[in-house]
């Protein structure tokens, strides 16, 4: 049984829990603009919030986050640095991946980090542009066919 487990949850209840997460990785482990990073458009209706845990232990401890925009375009997927490695990111690239086809979605796309772009590839992503910035970091975006 895995010891993960993912969560589709509200902004409005799990703000505090994901953007600590966010601000973990992206301000403060690779210095992006805060203005970038909590952007203002996490509250509306127009994102899907996934969280990670961690149950070992009987406890839920949060290790992850991402959203998903309505055009199935997966944002600001995020996993504690301290927790990398041991499949919390697969679990939860993998519950985006079902919800995006249960919901009838054909494809997903994402914009990668050169770095992680082999952990996409893994997934079946396929890598569609050249390199560009975003927060001053490299990344390719990239797609999934569902």
């Amino acid at each position: 049984m895995s010891r993960f487990k993912v969560k589709i949850v509200k902004w409005s209840q799990y703000s505090k829990v994901l953007s600590s997460i966010r601000r973990e990785v992206f301000i403060i482990g690779q210095n992006c603009p805060i203005n970038e990073e909590l952007d203002g458009k996490d509250s509306g209706s127009d994102y899907t919030h996934f969280l990670v845990l961690n149950t070992e232990d009987e406890q839920d401890i949060p290790l992850g986050t991402a959203r998903v925009s309505k055009e199935g375009k997966i944002e600001r997927m995020a996993i504690k640095k301290n927790c990398r490695g041991q499949g919390a990111g697969r679990k939860l690239l993998a519950a985006i991946l079902q919800h995006l086809d249960d919901n009838n979605y054909d494809q997903a796309i994402l914009h990668s980090q050169t770095h992680a772009i082999p952990f996409y590839e893994k997934a079946g992503f396929i890598v569609k542009s050249e390199l560009f910035y975003e927060a001053g970091i490299p990344h390719k975006t990239m797609i999934k066919k569902l």
